[in-house]
């Protein structure tokens, strides 16, 4: 795990210093090199997992080789291609990294053939010396983050968006335009950021970029509804605590991280639980008890909207989401316990189907039918999922799927910055589900955007914080596509069957888990702690934001906050990011 940069312009880019020191305290490099009158920079800061010392400094190259590598994330099946390629070619490799692997695959394999054989997270950037073209990659499933901008005949790549306002590659200014999907979701779907001019690659894709005509070509290397290798969720989950250094887990006691918990246990490994006092409580206390793990419970603090602001700048990007906040709690108690990598159980919702939205578009054909005084009464207890089914049921197509997670509406949104947003939006999520069957239209936008566009990255982003590497098992390229290789045979209301089915086969005792969100208290700040008259006054002089049902809101919050808590809290969070990086709004 790593941070990594490059960038090729008319002028030289010196780096004096580690530039993304919080993902790589272990050492960094840059190495420089000088194209026709052009300048080309690759960097690298390294947190050491694989290949301790010297042996996997980077950016990497060989001699005798005519190509260039920096790269972050891990290869689980390394060792594997390594004793593949020493054998169809007769090579010896110097190190003991997946560092040099990966570079040899690319040299001997080629991008496309290698894309194909590796199986990890990672984002890199690749350089050919002879094709004069840099190639940036990123995982199957978006667990790495990777930036690129191209203005001015600079183009420039990183992990994280901060370096380019940091070394003035470009100005961060608004994106008008796509505000109306971020207060749909929360975030933004990828490739689009709300920075002008920057873009996430997407997730499964390859970006080519020819230094000499200065232009972007961009390919998707993988789907999910391809065939898989997958052999058991065990040898997974075992490949992933490949490491040289100190491995623990997170462990809720959900579903998800029990089972990465019961799959390990002669690992004797560190659990980290934040104990938030979840009915998820009894399983963690009951596999503690049971199987006498290493279990440290970390109680969440009453932390100050300073740690927010600090959190929101290692984002980038406005997640509102204030699980930002335990999700580096927890990273920061497993560095200090000298901890360097973790394993997570995020994913498995997305891929066995365990949320309340699955349920509905897996038996849609049956929800149209459900009469509206049917189904207020089946969620006569959870006003919030009522509110969310209907508006969806009104208009089941892909293009409405956020109103099954958004806190506000379309009527609301519209309020806040016109009626424009959809088109733009209903064309992204058009591009996103073209080619896909009905059913796995509304998965592929789970993937590509709750997870790739807002788990995975608040995850990295939170965890790099404290310098601790986050993997996640269950979205293994190949148990992602056998878990939704038969979406269209899934007509069941119950969630999660497969999940459970193998935590059950491990726990041998019949326990029933009931969901529970990873959430952090907001009410106080929002009624006690944020300077509203601050923000409507900033929103009403950009003309960013209509605010009359802003303050709507806020006379609500007085009588029960729990109702407009979210939808403030997405203010807030756009409000304190325009903020933290001085955002520039054009007229």
């Amino acid at each position: 795990m790593c941070g990594i940069f490059g960038i090729h312009s008319k002028k030289r880019f010196d780096i004096k210093t580690n530039i993304l020191e919080h993902r790589g305290p272990d050492g960094w490099d840059a190495k420089y090199y000088k194209e026709s009158d052009e300048y080309l920079t690759f960097f690298h800061s390294r947190l050491e997992v694989i290949g301790l010392g010297s042996q996997g400094n980077q950016p990497f190259t060989k001699k005798g080789f005519n190509s260039l590598l920096t790269y972050n994330g891990e290869i689980y099946n390394y060792k594997e291609i390594r004793n593949y390629i020493k054998k169809k070619y007769g090579i010896k490799f110097f190190t003991k990294t997946d560092t040099e692997v990966l570079f040899m695959c690319l040299n001997y394999e080629g991008l496309e053939n290698t894309l194909n054989i590796i199986n990890g997270m990672f984002s890199f950037a690749y350089y050919n010396f002879d094709d004069k073209k840099i190639y940036l990659c990123r995982d199957n499933l978006g667990i790495k983050p990777m930036y690129y901008t191209l203005s001015n005949d600079c183009f420039s790549f990183t992990s994280e968006i901060k370096v380019f306002f940091e070394h003035e590659i470009i100005e961060p200014v608004l994106r008008k335009d796509i505000l109306g999907e971020y207060l749909a979701n929360g975030w933004v779907y990828e490739p689009d950021t709300l920075f002008d001019g920057v873009y996430k690659l997407e997730s499964a894709t390859y970006l080519e970029y020819d230094i000499q005509s200065k232009t972007i070509k961009k390919n998707e290397y993988w789907s999910f509804d391809q065939s898989s290798d997958y052999n058991g969720i065990e040898k997974i989950i075992k490949s992933q605590t490949i490491s040289d250094v100190p491995v623990g887990i997170y462990f809720s006691g959900g579903y998800d991280s029990s089972l990465i918990a019961l799959n390990l246990l002669n690992e004797k490994m560190t659990h980290f639980n934040l104990d938030l006092g979840s009915s998820e409580k009894k399983v963690v206390d009951l596999i503690e008890k049971k199987y006498d793990i290493d279990l440290k419970k970390v109680k969440p603090k009453k932390e100050n909207l300073d740690l927010y602001d600090k959190l929101l700048f290692h984002m980038d990007e406005p997640i509102s989401d204030p699980a930002i906040i335990p999700a580096y709690e927890l990273a920061a108690k497993a560095k200090s316990s000298g901890l360097t990598v973790m394993l997570s159980g995020m994913g498995g919702d997305e891929v066995d189907g365990g949320y309340t939205r699955h349920r509905i578009i897996n038996n849609l054909a049956v929800a149209r039918l459900i009469p509206n005084f049917i189904l207020k009464w089946i969620f006569r207890n959870k006003k919030r999922d009522y509110v969310r089914i209907k508006s969806f049921l009104s208009d089941p197509t892909p293009k409405n799927y956020f109103s099954l997670t958004s806190y506000m509406n379309k009527t609301e949104i519209n309020s806040i910055v016109g009626k424009d947003w959809q088109n733009e939006y209903y064309k992204k999520i058009k591009s996103i589900t073209d080619g896909f069957s009905e059913r796995k239209k509304f998965y592929i936008l789970d993937l590509k955007g709750f997870l790739s566009s807002h788990n995975l990255l608040y995850m990295d982003k939170s965890s790099m914080a404290a310098s601790i590497e986050v993997r996640v098992p269950l979205l293994d390229k190949n148990f992602v596509s056998f878990m939704l290789k038969d979406i269209e045979k899934r007509n069941k209301f119950e969630s999660k069957i497969r999940i459970k089915k193998l935590f059950a086969k491990k726990i041998e005792e019949d326990i029933n888990i009931k969901k529970e969100g990873f959430s952090y208290p907001i009410n106080d700040f929002i009624l006690n702690e944020i300077e509203w008259n601050e923000i409507i006054e900033y929103f009403d002089s950009k003309d960013i934001f209509e605010t009359k049902i802003i303050l709507r809101w806020l006379t609500q919050a007085k009588d029960n906050v729990n109702l407009v808590a979210m939808k403030l809290w997405h203010i807030y969070t756009l409000f304190r990011w325009l903020k933290i990086f001085s955002v520039k709004i054009l007229k």
